[in-house]
């Protein structure tokens, strides 16, 4: 079953790597790029697994953090990983749903007039809310 995966995998590695300037420096740093077989196989099934493969290429430091960690933390983050790269799965929507209504609210607008010019209860309506705003800040 692994040879089966191997064939559409590394014909997709190779098609990245010739389409990158870089690509011949990263597959003769491919051999120095540690990896455990649980990672190769994970990276090897999943679609997506090429393109992060060429990036622990790119960044071996990041492949020999997840030598290091417990094999099913290592695991996990390479599922992570390939799943990152997956075309798939950036393109789903995260909601068909509507965007929500937006609440009411009260009236943000500021009186054009001068306080002097307002008719008495819009006056002691507006001193009022100056005198709260003005009581709680520090």
């Amino acid at each position: 079953m692994r040879e089966q995966a191997k064939l559409p995998f590394n014909a997709r590695l190779k098609t990245l790597l010739d389409a990158k300037p870089n690509g011949q420096q990263l597959v003769a740093r491919a051999p120095h790029v540690p990896m455990t077989p649980e990672i190769a196989d994970e990276l090897l099934f999943r679609p997506g697994g090429a393109e992060a493969a060429i990036f622990l290429m790119e960044h071996p430091e990041k492949a020999r953090d997840m030598v290091r960690k417990p094999r099913h933390a290592a695991v996990a983050e390479a599922i992570a990983l390939a799943a990152k790269f997956d075309p798939a799965f950036r393109a789903r929507p995260v909601s068909r749903a509507e965007a929500p209504i937006r609440p009411l609210s009260g009236n943000s607008a500021k009186s054009s007039l001068p306080l002097d010019q307002l008719p008495y209860a819009e006056y002691c309506r507006a001193r009022e809310a100056q005198r709260k705003s003005q009581r709680y800040r520090r």
